[in-house]
């Protein structure tokens, strides 16, 4: 290989897994160093195609030799668990952290906040951007944060309160990109970040602040509002003013210091259409440079705005924007404007090509028909749809359902979930077969979930490798299972983890809920846990995978979560 050109083996190199690479030519000599050194300069723990395998071949043999490259880092919180035990000593020129929501949000958020105490003690860390569910991130931020973090990132689908327990002021951070639940939190918020340069803001609900204490510094800001979100009349004194006039208030409130503003309105009002209306909301910032923007409205916007095209929406048919149009940063739930739409006689085509998740509810509890108002033809494509929730007993009773279903998974190209309701392991089959009806939809699929009303019990030996059969590509699996998995029967767990590794090589997450019958509650001490700790442990070490546990008492019951 040393006679090889380094055309031909960077192009040799794009058919090996990245660490694989770096572990197999690392300190092999000096011109191969310098080959694979970018390789690790920007690190994504996250990826699709990532194994635990991987993750331990990096942890062990990658990061403690070759840690100095590395200035840019994304985990999920899994991950950083790990990582803070093992080697995250090792990042000492570390720039850049992203920490991505896990999989599932049962892991404790007492955990999260010890794991980023450490993180923020990173002396080189300047960016941080964190969408996880921790109970004190910007106390964490306040306290332990060094003064080289300049540029934070938090998003937490304004479910808490972020300011209740800080503090302390961070004088060192310039660029902050948040979604709060209320304007009301920005008193706060400009009281803690005092030095600002830069903020991304979007928030759920408006509040009439007469006057905000804006910190001088502050030269950028960029706000998206969601119109159809906004809680403007839960204040009493705000019954009469529209969103538009909310805004023009706020924003009246920074007049002295922008030279930056950027908007992004989702399902705007009409006033927001009006050319003239939307730029007087600028008229009094006297020293405003730049002003971009991107108007998503049901309104036909007027023909001065400088660009305006029609979208495919249920709800924001138009959008009036300026070029470059600004880019949002809000990717939380809330953000989602059709994370979830159920299948009704009455769906409009226009939200149908918009949805991201659509949801076929049981037929026992409402009466479904597939839409009667438009016909699915094969050149549609159904761009963002990715998931599909499917109860039984709905396409049982209904063939028009199963028909339309079958031309709706086949019309997704992104189509990769598939949420199954059924009442026994012969039932997901049939399920599968009914709508993965070509090699080609097969493959798209890579995330099943079955949700069972008397759980997985296991007794059919050969439904793993059927399943397996049917969707080759399956990377992650969820599955309900039945109380004979049992906190006392953690053997025949370990089988069944055994069983799932070996049918699907692909397979890189498996979480596993373990139906309770009473034997898991907060009544219960923690060692009528100890069992499958233990079990699982040894099961750890003989198989190399990371698996984690956690109780959910609300649900009486145990999950699991197995990295393979």
């Amino acid at each position: 290989m040393e006679s090889l050109p380094d055309e031909l083996l960077l192009l040799v190199f794009r058919y090996l897994h990245r660490f694989d690479l770096l572990y197999a030519f690392k300190d092999l000599n000096r011109r191969f160093q310098q080959i694979v050194e970018p390789y690790l300069s920007n690190v994504n723990l996250t990826q699709a195609d990532l194994f635990y395998k991987h993750f331990r071949l990096f942890a062990k043999h990658i990061l403690p030799f070759q840690s100095n490259s590395i200035r840019s880092l994304t985990v999920s919180g899994l991950q950083l668990f790990d990582l803070v035990h093992l080697q995250l000593h090792h990042l000492s020129c570390l720039e850049s952290l992203t920490l991505k929501r896990p999989l599932t949000d049962t892991i404790l958020s007492d955990k999260l906040d010890k794991c980023l105490i450490q993180v923020l003690q990173i002396s080189t860390l300047k960016y941080l951007s964190i969408d996880v569910n921790g109970s004190l991130i910007l106390e964490s931020i306040s306290q332990y944060a060094t003064p080289n973090l300049q540029t934070l990132k938090v998003l937490h689908s304004y479910s808490f309160d972020y300011f209740t327990s800080v503090t302390q002021q961070t004088p060192y951070l310039k660029r902050l990109s948040i979604n709060l639940m209320s304007t009301i939190d920005l008193v706060k918020l400009f009281q803690v970040a005092v030095n600002l340069d830069e903020l991304k803001l979007s928030f759920y609900t408006f509040v009439d602040l007469e006057v905000i204490e804006v910190p001088d510094t502050l030269k950028k800001l960029h706000l998206e509002i969601d119109c159809r979100q906004l809680k403007s009349k839960n204040n009493k004194n705000n019954l009469n003013q529209s969103n538009f006039d909310m805004l023009s208030k706020l924003l009246n409130n920074f007049k002295n210091n922008l030279k930056y503003l950027g908007l992004i309105i989702l399902n705007a009002e009409k006033d927001f259409s009006d050319f003239d209306k939307l730029h007087s909301l600028v008229n009094n910032v006297d020293q405003l440079e730049t002003f971009e923007y991107d108007i998503r409205t049901k309104y036909r916007p007027d023909q001065r705005f400088p660009n305006a095209e029609i979208l495919i929406s249920a709800h924001s048919t138009y959008s009036a924007y300026t070029n470059p149009r600004p880019q949002p940063f809000d990717t939380s739930l809330w953000r989602l404007g059709f994370k979830r739409t159920e299948l009704k006689s009455d769906l409009p085509r226009s939200e149908l090509l918009a949805v991201t998740s659509l949801y076929v509810p049981e037929s026992s509890f409402l009466y479904v028909n597939p839409p009667s108002s438009f016909q699915l033809s094969d050149d549609l494509k159904l761009l963002h749809l990715n998931t599909i929730h499917i109860c039984k007993s709905t396409v049982d009773s209904s063939p028009e359902i199963r028909s339309f279903l079958s031309k709706v998974i086949a019309l997704a190209p992104n189509l990769h979930s598939l949420v199954l309701e059924d009442d026994g392991t012969e039932d997901a089959l049939l399920l599968l077969k009914q709508f993965l009806t070509s090699a080609s939809i097969s493959r798209k699929i890579n995330d099943v979930q079955l949700i069972k009303d008397d759980f997985f019990n296991d007794q059919d030996p050969t439904f793993f490798s059927n399943l397996a059969h049917i969707t080759p590509n399956l990377k992650s699996l969820t599955l309900r299972l039945h109380s004979e998995f049992s906190v006392g029967n953690s053997d025949k767990l370990q089988k069944l983890v055994r069983r799932i590794r070996a049918d699907f090589p692909r397979l890189n997450n498996l979480t596993l809920k373990l139906a309770d019958d009473g034997a898991v509650d907060e009544h219960v001490p923690d060692f009528g846990l100890e069992s499958y700790k233990k079990s699982l442990n040894e099961l750890r070490h003989q198989t190399g995978q990371l698996i984690y546990w956690s109780t959910d008492f609300s649900m009486r019951g145990v999950f699991i979560i197995i990295w393979m």
